[in-house]
């Protein structure tokens, strides 16, 4: 038997319209010569997807003797007639094949010799449809063949098939047109509730119609307009997933964020970038497949970025956080922490060195000479041969990872005028009368830094662990270790934050040499305040239980078993 051509399946509707029971209607009919009467079922109607052609189909059986198959139709009263349709087995669309048992009832399939009429035609809403399957019984020859009759032999059913169909347009309440559906005249309103279209981000509330809600037992008897209404998904119901991603900005590479598993098969529903508001990143965060979405690498903050994307899947919501640092340089190796103490050192501009420029490390780096092991000397902090102040103003965020094997007169930076943070620095401190840990002076921030300093003194200089002049700036959170030194000499000072105070919370220091090591920290600041200071680690400990949670101090330090932890590394 023939398959449906698939040009014309590319018209099927994948729904079919089913709203009458098939049942076997017997004609009086002249037989051809030992021939067999084909029998007819009422014709089913499929509309297409886009609404503009109708496919009319038919089951016939005991079809041996039928020669020509058609229908008669009328629209709005006008008749019409197609001839030379065929019949077929089956339809086949490509992805399944339709059998008479899939369109019309099961008892067909027992049946020998059973296929279907099938035709296509135009098909327009609110018209008036009434159709009616013909075939044509023909002769047969000497042979046995079968030719077209001398006279006509037509055999259809006792009743023809009458439609109209409506159009009923689903909108939201926005007006942004969601879907169409063909119905037939007389559908029920409680029917067409119970279609309901996904608003991603939405739930569905009720249906409307002229802004008023649908009567009960209301029926479609013209082409309508239905406005879905629907109420803002509360996101807070569902699960909340994050992630966090360093993007390094000298990467040229797309810029795709694994999906956590549990959001795998998830699509993006919006995004926003949380400092700019809902909807500012609509369209840029986009899924790449079912495992990763791509973030835009113009998200526009250089720094911490949060993304907030609503994702959907299966009638279910979630919300995935990433957690982006937009950065400068991401800091692995010493090649990669040259480039900061490249942009500190070359910077023209003495007064705005590395301005709002981001450096996050992600990993522990040594400063080390590649070829000897030693420590090597760091001195980006003053311009070469100018002597002026060179000032970091941008962000470190060491992740609680460690820069280590540098010594210096000025700490990593003379001036700190931007952000430092999370960093366990283990600087040699060469005496001068500028020295500190991290900078000489601070006029920004330092915090939860944790300074494992060894001195290397120089007589009658001033020494402090972390900036020798705090006047104009803030330190929280942050401990000074003194682990050694290496010199004959007594400092003449040696404070264990800074020389000025400034601002200084929540801070701690501990001699961890032995108390007859000439260099000692003596105070934690120039007002001779030795508040949180401690001649050794064993009195530290004694006295000091736990950490103040303010200033997000617990989420670098913890003391457990009588040792100390930064970052979940030992540190004594």
């Amino acid at each position: 038997m023939k398959k449906l051509n698939v040009s014309i399946l590319a018209f099927i509707c994948a729904v079919c319209m089913a709203f009458s029971v098939i049942t076997f209607m017997n004609a009086n009919v002249v037989k051809a010569d030992a021939g067999v009467t084909p029998t007819l079922s009422a014709t089913k109607v499929m509309v297409s997807k886009n609404a503009d052609k109708m496919l009319l189909a038919t089951a016939i059986k005991d079809k041996e003797d039928v020669y020509k198959v058609g229908y008669t139709y009328s629209v709005d009263g006008e008749a019409k007639e197609v001839q030379e349709v065929f019949y077929y087995t089956s339809i086949s669309s490509g992805t399944a094949t339709l059998t008479p048992a899939d369109i019309f009832e099961e008892a067909w399939v027992s049946e020998e010799g059973v296929g279907m009429i099938i035709s296509e035609i135009d098909f327009a809403t609110a018209t008036a449809y009434e159709y009616k399957a013909f075939a044509l019984v023909g002769d047969r020859n000497d042979q046995g063949q079968l030719v077209e009759p001398a006279e006509e032999v037509r055999v259809t059913p006792e009743t023809s098939t009458s439609k109209t169909f409506y159009s009923v347009e689903f909108d939201t309440d926005g007006g942004d047109a969601i879907a169409t559906q063909i119905v037939p005249a007389g559908t029920s309103a409680s029917a067409l509730a119970g279609f309901v279209p996904v608003k991603l981000g939405y739930n569905f509330t009720k249906w409307q119609l002229g802004g008023n809600d649908i009567p009960s037992g209301a029926t479609v008897t013209e082409n309508a307009t239905l406005k879905a209404v629907y109420t803002e998904v509360d996101y807070s119901a569902y699960s909340t997933y994050e992630v966090s991603v360093d993007f390094d900005m000298r990467d040229t590479t797309p810029f795709d964020v694994k999906l956590p598993a549990k959001l795998s098969g998830y699509q993006v529903v919006s995004s926003k970038l949380a400092s700019y508001g809902d909807g500012s990143l609509n369209g840029a965060v986009t899924n790449v497949d079912d495992e990763t979405v791509n973030v835009p690498k113009s998200v526009p903050n250089r720094g911490e970025n949060l993304i907030r994307v609503r994702m959907y899947k299966d009638g279910t919501y979630a919300t995935l956080e990433i957690n982006l640092v937009k950065a400068s340089v991401i800091i692995k190796t010493r090649d990669d922490l040259k480039q900061l103490y490249l942009d500190l050192y070359n910077s023209t501009d003495d007064a705005n060195a590395t301005n709002g420029s981001w450096y996050v490390l992600a990993a522990d780096v040594s400063w080390a000479d590649p070829d000897t092991g030693n420590a090597s000397y760091w001195q980006p902090g003053q311009a070469s041969g100018t002597g002026s102040a060179k000032i970091f103003q941008g962000t470190l965020d060491g992740r609680g990872y460690t820069i280590s094997d540098y010594h210096s007169a000025f700490g990593l930076c003379r001036v700190n005028g931007g952000t430092i943070k999370n960093v366990n620095f283990e600087p040699i401190i060469r005496g001068m009368s500028v020295g500190g840990g991290v900078c000489a002076q601070n006029k920004g921030t330092i915090e939860n830094c944790l300074i494992e300093a060894t001195i290397y003194s120089v007589e009658n200089q001033a020494y402090a662990g972390i900036a020798k002049n705090n006047e104009e700036g803030v330190i929280n959170n942050c401990m000074v270790i003194l682990v050694g030194y290496v010199s004959k000499y007594e400092t003449k000072d040696m404070n264990a934050i800074a020389i000025d105070k400034g601002v200084i919370n929540n801070c701690y220091a501990i001699n961890n040499v032995d108390s007859s090591c000439p260099v000692q920290l003596k105070y934690m600041h120039s007002s001779s305040n030795t508040d949180g200071l401690f001649a050794s680690a064993e009195l530290f400990f004694q006295n000091v239980t736990s950490f103040n949670s303010a200033d997000g101090w617990n989420s670098y330090w913890k003391i457990e078993n009588g040792q100390l932890f930064f970052n979940n590394v030992k540190v004594i």
